[in-house]
Parts: structure tokens; C-alpha cells; sequence
């Protein structure tokens, strides 16, 4: 299957993907009941799942994207195969200690785990209450043991300890406040 699953394309569709006008040999699907789903392709006179006409009603159908389709709303983000993770989609953006990827036998799916990740609602800033961005950070490494008999940190003495980590984290692009 080169398009999202049915679930799928109805999660996108609830989240904000942009759902196309009709045109030629796209995929769309109509929920039936709670675990059925019809899908509908749209093409030449005659096919078996042929729907063409300026009459459509195209309320409650969802699109079924393809990996194409989904990609092109994720600018910078690449498509790869590999025998171990099947379908790839990942973003190397520059300092990252390593790409955000997502894998799925799927190329389509794997392209939608990354517009759902891109797309995810960001929470506010707890200093300014302004909504965040996904961004980078380096973490320190700290070190250290208690003072206490009972084992409590409260008070302790911590020291660096090695390099900073790269991590994934919230910003506010107010007042810079990052936290993960």
C-alpha cells in the first residue's frame, strides 16, 4: 500500500493535514462504522473505485496521503529504505547529535509519524506563557554523592562531570527558557 491506512488518514485529516481538492488518482476514504472504512480511488471511467465528478460530496471523507503527499508538507525532511528499518523518514538538522527519524514498513506511515511530530501541539512557556518551538539544548552532566546518612541530595555538593549531552527540548522563543 503506497497511502496512510485508514486510521491513520483520519488522525491526519482531525490534526490539521491539508485535505486537497479531488483530483486524479488520489485516495480517499469514508468511515462506514467504528472499524470499517471504504476507500475510494479516484480514476479512469470504468475502474472498479471510480469516482469523478463535480457533484462529489467530499464531506466526511478523509484523503489518504501518500508518502509524496506528506513530504511535501515537511520541508527539509528525507525519505530513505534500508533492509534493517524498512521506510525512513528523517530530519538532519544541523548540530543534532543524531537525525530525528521515523521507521515503518510503510514509507506513507513513517511520513506521517514525522508530520505528527512536526505538527504536535506546543505546550506554553512557564515563564512567559508563550508557545514553544521544538529546539536544542546541552544538558550538563552532573556528579555527586550525599551528605546525609538517610541518602537525601537536598544540600549535596554536585560537580560537572564530563561533556554536555545534546538533547532534544522546548524553547521559548520569548524569553529562551528551554526545558524537556
Amino acid at each position: 500500500m503506497n497511502t496512510v491506512t485508514f486510521v491513520t488518514a483520519k488522525l491526519l485529516a482531525d490534526a490539521g493535514f491539508p485535505q486537497p481538492i479531488l483530483s486524479f488518482l488520489q485516495r480517499w476514504c469514508t468511515k462506514i462504522s467504528a472499524e470499517t472504512f471504504e476507500r475510494h480511488t479516484i480514476g479512469f471511467p470504468g475502474d472498479k473505485f471510480y469516482i469523478y465528478s463535480d457533484s462529489f460530496d467530499t464531506s466526511g471523507i478523509c484523503f489518504m496521503p501518500t508518502a509524496t503527499d506528506i513530504l511535501k508538507e515537511l520541508p527539509g525532511w528525507n525519505l530513505a529504505y534500508t533492509n534493517v528499518f524498512k521506510w525512513i523518514v528523517y530530519w538532519d538538522a544541523p548540530g543534532l547529535a543524531e537525525p530525528i527519524q521515523f521507521s515503518h514498513e510503510n514509507p506513507a506511515e513513517a511520513a506521517a509519524q514525522a508530520w505528527f511530530y512536526q505538527h504536535e501541539k506546543a505546550p506554553l512557556c512557564k515563564k512567559c506563557n508563550t508557545p514553544a518551538k521544538r529546539g536544542t539544548a546541552l544538558k550538563n552532566i552532573l556528579a555527586g554523592s550525599s551528605e546525609w546518612a538517610d541518602g537525601d541530595m537536598e544540600g549535596a555538593t554536585l560537580t560537572l562531570s564530563g561533556n554536555a549531552d545534546l538533547i532534544k527540548c522546548w524553547k521559548c522563543p520569548e524569553c529562551g527558557h528551554s526545558w524537556q
